[in-house]
Order: C-alpha cells, then sequence, then structure tokens
C-alpha cells in the first residue's frame, strides 16, 4: 500500500491536505461530514456504499457507527501519516506547518480513538 497513490479512485474523498494546520482542519470537517453523511443514509440491516471499503454488511445502527467511525479514523491517519512522511522533504518554514497539521491530526485521532 503507498501513501501517495490513487489506487482505487472510487474511494478518494477531494480535497484533503496537511500543508497547515488551517488545512488539516478543513480535511477533518471534510471527512467527519462526508462520514456522517453515509451514515445518515444507511440502511439498517444493509451493505455499505460502494465507494467505502472494504465492503460490508451492517445489521445494526451500532455496527454502522463502529464502521464509519472507523473509516474517519483510516482517512485521518492516513493523513497524518502523509504529512510524516513529507516534513523532512521540505524546508524549516513548511516543516513548522506539517508539525500543525500532525498536531490536530493526532488530537482528533486520540479524542475519537477513545470512542470505540
Amino acid at each position: 500500500m503507498n501513501l501517495y497513490t490513487n489506487d482505487n479512485p472510487i474511494t478518494t474523498l477531494k480535497g484533503l491536505g496537511f500543508k497547515n494546520k488551517e488545512t488539516a482542519l478543513d480535511t477533518i470537517n471534510k471527512v467527519e461530514s462526508y462520514f456522517n453523511n453515509l451514515l445518515s443514509k444507511q440502511k439498517i440491516p444493509g451493505f455499505t456504499p460502494k465507494n467505502v471499503l472494504p465492503k460490508k454488511k451492517l445489521d445494526t445502527n451500532g455496527d454502522a457507527i463502529k464502521y464509519y467511525q472507523t473509516q474517519k479514523l483510516y482517512r485521518i491517519l492516513g493523513m497524518m501519516n502523509r504529512a510524516k512522511g513529507m516534513i523532512h522533504r521540505v524546508n524549516k518554514e513548511k516543516q513548522k506547518n506539517f508539525e500543525q497539521a500532525i498536531k490536530v491530526f493526532k488530537k482528533w485521532i486520540d479524542t475519537n480513538n477513545k470512542k470505540k
């Protein structure tokens, strides 16, 4: 699995980023709203939509909440890891911006990973 390639474009969320704190906050808002919207449209019992992998049958509302929370976590974790991978490839000024973005992602992960 690669952090910087788009091996499966149907599952890609557009407009996410990690270049600074504001972009990180915007990314979190986009991920949250996207998966909250999918959760609200989810039919129980039913299968997850085609644009979210892995495809899974959700039998209860609790299953759906856990599934979509995990999807959010994976997306934010991926953005944080991309920022960590890029931090040593940029100049000092951009490194500070990436560090701020990483802190924002880390705070979200620490807060939301405890809900599991």
